[in-house]
């Protein structure tokens, strides 16, 4: 078999690589092509420590490569797409007719495992209840409980009788339940329903209908935990500390820890006794640790042999030249695999209305963050494309960044049956508001299609919008990219703040050598801007382990961030900005202010924590906490149409132009990869899941290795197969629907 594979190899490689048989100093085309690969084992690299090994606690997505190989999850998708029960038997699903409760119940199969792999106790619907506890527990510091919050009947009182009620003073209102009320209410907790007849089965109640939940669910967010999470008698290995240490959690999916060096190697090695063992088809996966890598640092581990994929990433000259050529669609070298890119992944510029640092530097800084000029300022004036530069420059054709994205919902993420992207309906909102806007009457302009496209820039000096922005907050002001600085300098005046402000941005310093060269010159090239008001101070840590300590306190202003969706919605990214959501400790709103509800509404009566009581002197401060209160209810609302998908997304689109256009809230960067991501890979075209959403593009279920890298011949061949098995599912599935 071996031989007949080389002597394939060979004369394939002798037509098609003539022209280019040396792609790397030491390693010829014909040797890659040849070069016998272990099945066994998967290797790759990391640049970040795990946060936490609790799914109750960590939403970053370096986590979620390794703890959704570690914890099952109740669904998950396989390698067609399709959403199929991973710890629950998905035959036994059922919902009601407006999808506001869904039963479940675990594979008999489904067990708890130690750290070393000895069998515990069978998965059981308590466990359900366990997550719910655990995460709507503020000692758990858990960065998914807004998801919770979002989808399940009753968890945010939940959490209010947990934790209790802290006023604006930040003394308590209404007490922490005791341990004897914490039974009580784990009983009567509406949004999770047990069986007595058989633990195995629970049903999800629902704050809203969700027919979209199966998706929901295939998020770690909503994996089982142990009772041992939540036991209040050892705290020392229970709620945050549950997820200190790899030796203390159980584990419930394909893989258990080896070894775990945090700077060094991440090792998990196949559980055989995992309920769906027979999909996990490879035994080992390696992880090396990468301190300050240049982009170029995997492909030349690809090419050494002590890594099984490296993405070739633009900014790899030498790599792009020896591999792909001008047309990343077709690249120059036989092996390498291009496919459109997958990665739903927005990154944005995120403002923190609430640094916590009490410096005065941090105060002024706060006072400027929450003044809507000052945002339009920084909208306005950064150049957005010399940071995405970084990822883009050997596509680029010219000085902007065709990885430039102008909207926060992944183009292509929510389609409907027609193909519709749910982009247009923002991008027609914005054509609406701002080029049909009567301020703009006589201008001319791209249309909102074109200028929101990925790949232009609709933020940097958009004369128009800003135009229509203001004149939306007062129709008496006109307020032009000229009065722009003098109007900054009139508005801090009015809190004091009469000379230069610093804002601080937090920069991680393991990224010194690499994109950190490139979003420092998009700072520079701010600051010295004639006539500035604002001054970006660079906060760069030592490493990402103060990087990540930081971003989670707070102490910052400005920092880039990312989201990829958790479910498929436009609701997985909106609400993460949302006074509740999931990056609501980034955008600091959860610090700010102590906010009242009118229904299932957010009042503008609000009254800012102690803390920050110095905002209340700022009329700008008042009326940013109200823009995202009305963002937060245009939310809350649009998710509540369930009937009509057009209304629904045409909702949602208008809480995403106030969000990016109107109150200049966020500021869309960069889409990771553009259109095409090209790979070497030993990874078996098609075996891969891909969907964008939840964990399973980060799981090893269904994935298989190749000996050898594949010739585009090859991978055609299996695409035909590929296809005609999807044609056959999708028969079965319409001959099910039709029965």
């Amino acid at each position: 078999m071996l031989k007949t594979r080389l002597k394939f190899l060979a004369a394939i490689s002798a037509v098609s690589l003539a022209s280019s048989s040396v792609v790397s100093c030491g390693i010829t085309a014909q040797r890659l092509m040849t070069r016998l690969n272990d099945v066994n084992t998967f290797k790759f690299t990391y640049l970040y420590p795990l946060t936490s090994w609790s799914t109750g606690i960590t939403m970053q997505a370096e986590d979620g490569r390794y703890l959704n190989n570690l914890q099952g999850t109740l669904m998950t998708n396989d390698q067609f797409g399709r959403i199929v029960g991973d710890l629950i038997d998905d035959s036994k699903i059922e919902s009601n007719s407006d999808s506001t409760s869904w039963d479940f119940e675990f594979k008999e199969g489904a067990y708890w495992f130690d750290a070393f792999g000895n069998k515990q106790r069978q998965i059981v619907g308590q466990d359900m209840l366990n997550t719910a506890f655990y995460v709507l527990n503020n000692r758990s510091i858990s960065e998914t409980s807004g998801l919770w919050e979002t989808f399940v009947k009753g968890a945010t009182e939940l959490k209010e009788k947990l934790n209790g009620i802290k006023g604006p003073d930040g003394n308590f209102i209404v007490q922490p339940a005791t341990p004897e009320e914490r039974e009580v209410l784990m009983k009567s907790f509406e949004g999770i329903k047990l069986y007595d007849d058989n633990p195995r089965k629970f049903t999800f109640n629902l704050a809203k209908g969700v027919p979209y939940f199966k998706t929901v669910i295939t998020y770690t967010a909503f994996s089982p935990l142990p009772d041992k999470a939540i036991d209040e008698n050892n705290p020392r290995e229970s709620y945050y500390n549950y997820g200190k240490n790899w030796r203390v959690p159980w584990y419930s999916g394909a893989y258990l820890v080896k070894n775990y060096e945090p700077t060094s190697q991440i090792a998990l090695e196949k559980n055989q006794n995992y309920v769906n063992s027979s999909d996990v088809h490879i035994n080992r996966l390696e992880y090396t640790y990468l301190k300050n890598a240049d982009v170029s640092r995997n492909r030349i581990l690809f090419e050494s042999g002590d890594s099984s994929e490296a993405i070739i990433a633009p900014n790899d000259s030498a790599g792009w030249n020896k591999y792909v050529g001008k047309d990343a669609a077709n690249p120059i070298f036989e092996g390498a695999t291009s496919q459109v890119s997958p990665d739903p992944t927005t990154f944005n510029f995120t403002m923190n209305l609430a640094n916590v640092d009490q410096s005065d530097m941090a105060k002024k800084a706060n006072l400027a963050i929450t003044t809507k000029s000052v945002r339009a300022l920084l909208s306005n004036f950064l150049n957005r494309s010399l940071y995405a530069k970084f990822y883009s420059d050997a596509l680029d054709s010219d000085e902007t960044s065709s990885f430039l994205r102008n909207v926060y919902t992944a183009r292509r993420f929510v389609l409907e049956d027609d193909g519709t992207d749910y982009a247009s309906y923002v991008e027609k909102t914005y054509q609406e508001n701002v080029i049909e806007n009567k301020v703009n009457s006589g201008s001319t302009s791209k249309s909102a299609a074109d200028l929101l496209a990925d790949g232009s820039d609709a933020l940097q000096k958009n004369d128009q919008n800003l135009r229509a922005s203001f004149n939306y907050s007062d129709p008496q002001e006109n307020v032009t990219l000229e009065t722009l600085f003098p109007k900054v300098k009139k508005d801090l005046s009015k809190v004091g703040l009469n000379e230069r402000v610093k804002i601080p941005v937090l920069m991680n310093g393991n990224l010194s050598t690499t994109a950190n060269i490139y979003l420092e010159n998009m700072i520079d090239t701010f600051n010295s801007l004639k006539d500035n008001p604002i001054e970006i101070v660079k906060n760069i840590t030592v490493d990402v382990t103060e990087y990540q300590t930081q971003l989670k306190k707070g102490s910052w202003n400005l920092a880039v961030s990312g989201w990829s969706p958790d479910y498929s919605d436009p609701s997985t990214y909106l609400n993460t900005y949302a006074i509740g959501g999931d990056l609501q400790g980034y955008t600091g709103t959860q610090r700010l202010a102590k906010f009242n509800y009118e229904g299932d509404k957010i009042s503008e009566d609000f009254e800012f924590n102690k803390e920050f009581s110095y905002l209340s002197n700022s009329q700008e401060a008042i009326e940013t906490v109200k823009n995202y209160i009305s963002y937060t209810n245009k939310v809350s609302a649009a998710d509540k149409i369930t009937d009509n998908l057009k209304n629904r997304y045409k909702a949602f689109s208008e809480a995403e132009f106030d969000l990016i256009y109107r109150d200049y809230l966020l500021i869309p960067l960069y889409v990771p990869n553009g259109s095409y991501q090209v790979k070497l890979t030993y990874v078996k075209p098609f075996t891969q899941p891909l969907t964008p959403y939840g964990g399973s593009k980060y799981r090893f279920n269904y994935v298989e290795l190749t000996p050898f890298l594949l010739t585009k011949r090859e991978r055609d061949i299996l695409a035909i197969r590929f296809e005609e098995q999807k044609r056959l599912i999708n028969e079965n599935l319409n001959r099910k629907a039709f029965k």
